[in-house]
């Protein structure tokens, strides 16, 4: 199987979570997606069919294998559903543009809007600690630097408009644990819904249990918390894991 795009890099200088820590700033009032950049182990490119649950998949369980990148995700609160279309939507192909992809479909979350991961991603790497931009991957601070500071870019019949501002956001702040993300999600599960950016190739969301996501994080790992514009969040209650998309089936995941 062909390795499918990552594109996380962990941060230079990481001041800026202790600055702004969601334990100083606060825990959202809302459900609210959470951007995350781990070490992506060979195992999380193969999700596990739950046994019990129909169209329920997970990954990081058992063996993790071997580190062969960074990645960054967007996690679903599991209140909050998307629109139709993301699934398909939201796939980076073969560039490391995963920051761009995990920062858009958060403000897609928020704003019930699809845009465009590539043109945050490219944006991002201005805002980065690397020189130039003949590189790949960028940060998540990258990423939500972008957001709150020139916005997200709206996709509408196929065009990309943008960028935004107001489709951005306010300002965000940092979790230091799973425990913390899983507050911000406004979660109790014990697990945590990933919406990966490799479209209908991989399953729609995948699980991870909070044990696992507090070893990644102490890795090297971040974890961003997006700080709405006063009006804009747009909360719909989602029913149950198959929001938006078509179950995740072996059929469409294209998994065994």
């Amino acid at each position: 199987m062909t390795e499918r795009a990552l594109g996380w890099r962990p941060p230079v200088d990481r001041t800026h979570e202790t600055t702004y820590a969601m334990r100083t700033i606060g825990v959202p009032s809302l459900p609210t997606p959470v951007v995350i950049g781990i070490p992506w182990y060979t195992n999380f490119d193969r999700p596990q069919r739950d046994p019990a649950l129909m169209d329920v998949y997970w990954i990081g369980r058992g063996d993790l294998g071997s580190v062969r990148g960074g990645h960054c995700v967007c996690l679903r609160p599991p209140s909050r559903a998307e629109i139709v279309g993301t699934w398909q939507h939201y796939n980076q192909n073969s560039e490391g543009a995963c920051v761009g992809f995990g920062s858009s479909r958060a403000a897609g979350i928020m704003n019930r809007r699809l845009y465009d991961g590539f043109a945050l991603y490219h944006e991002a790497q201005k805002r980065d600690p690397w020189p130039g931009e003949n590189y790949s991957g960028t940060s998540v601070n990258a990423g939500m630097q972008t957001l709150r500071q020139v916005g997200a870019w709206p996709i509408k019949n196929g065009a990309v408009t943008g960028p935004v501002l107001k489709d951005g956001i306010m300002s965000y702040s940092w979790a230091a644990n799973a425990d913390e993300v899983a507050k911000a999600l406004h979660s109790t599960e014990g697990f945590v819904r990933i919406l990966n950016s490799w479209g209908r190739g991989y399953p729609y969301e995948v699980r991870m249990s909070l044990e696992t996501l507090d070893f990644l994080l102490g890795l090297e790992g971040e974890a961003a918390i997006p700080i709405d514009r006063p009006g804009q969040s747009k909360v719909r209650p989602s029913k149950d894991a198959k929001v938006a998309d078509a179950a995740t089936d072996s059929e469409s995941s294209g998994l065994a």
